[in-house]
């Protein structure tokens, strides 16, 4: 699926292989010699995006580098995440004991669908990894041996979505459209796509005409509100929380978002004070706050005294 490998060479810690699409990956043999220099030399020079690191080691990191690894984007599979990624991917290693309670037995199914199930197994187990030009390998292999197969298509979509491959992606897209013209995911992967575009506007919209369609689905919603957020738009996204609070009147981070949300929208002290105690009671703590002002790029100071 386009990743070929242009360059590898030895390093004090391992190995680094770099491939055709700015990904590099660095298996890690001795963890002890790692530190956070080492990572940025990593990416220095094989020319290649923090965020496109990937890290294997057998054992667990050292809290010297794991982290710089994470903190500039990149993914790390180490210790038991590692061993379980060998044993779920089939691969045969005196380094690592196979579990045998991962792999079950395909019965008599046909070559064909052996060697589909097989694809859909690595692909999903590198997508849980975090490891997306691989599993869009195998997504794509999937396809490849059938092509009307929409839960390949759909895991495609998402791992060419996440690795930025917009043009992928949409092509992906277009075709679970295709198969299934009603597929709410594949609007919503649209929509992904364009706002990755910067076309926040058509994203949004997209989201609006699957809410028209299906008005008590929360994922859309939830989507929408993060564009609106992204575009400082916070009487509309106080308005779409409300929405979600109409379906889901108890769910404490809802009731925080709402009060956020209503605070910089001009709204009454009052309640924005009642919904920031309502989120407290409920059992939000000001760390799962701060951390959900995160996830919507909008890092705040987060307190829930109410007052």
């Amino acid at each position: 699926m386009g990743q070929r490998l242009e360059a590898a060479r030895p390093i004090p810690q391992g190995l680094a292989l770099r491939t055709s699409d700015d990904y590099l990956y660095v298996f890690v043999e001795v963890v002890e010699r790692g530190s956070p220099e080492a990572v940025r030399a990593w990416c220095e020079e094989g020319d290649v995006p923090a965020e496109r690191l990937v890290v294997f080691a057998l054992a667990p990191l050292p809290p010297s580098w794991g982290p710089e690894v994470q903190r500039g984007g990149g993914t790390v599979v180490a210790g038991r995440d590692f061993q379980r990624l060998v044993d779920e991917l089939g691969i045969d290693s005196p380094l690592v004991e196979r579990d045998p309670s991962i792999h079950r037995p395909l019965g008599s199914a046909l070559p064909s669908a052996r060697e589909l199930d097989a694809d859909m197994l690595r692909a999903r187990t590198w997508e849980s990894a975090g490891v997306l030009p691989l599993a869009a390998r195998f997504y794509g292999h999937a396809v490849a041996l059938k092509p009307e197969f929409l839960a390949g298509w759909v895991g495609l979509g998402w791992a060419k979505t996440g690795m930025g491959a917009w043009d992928e992606a949409e092509a992906a897209w277009n075709r679970v459209l295709a198969l299934d013209p009603g597929s709410v995911e594949g609007r919503m992967g649209l929509a992904a796509v364009a706002g990755g575009r910067g076309n926040v506007d058509h994203e949004m919209a997209i989201y609006r005409t699957i809410l028209a369609d299906h008005p008590r689905l929360t994922a859309p919603r939830a989507a929408l509100v993060a564009a609106l957020v992204d575009r400082g738009l916070w009487a509309d996204a106080c308005r779409e929380v409300e929405s979600l609070l109409a379906l889901n009147p108890s769910e404490p981070r809802l009731r925080f978002l709402h009060a956020v949300f209503l605070e910089r929208s001009g709204g009454d002290a009052s309640v924005v004070a009642s919904e920031r105690a309502e989120a407290r009671r409920a059992g939000l703590t000001e760390g799962e706050g701060e951390e959900l002002m995160r996830s919507f790029g909008t890092p705040a100071r987060v307190t829930l005294s109410g007052t």
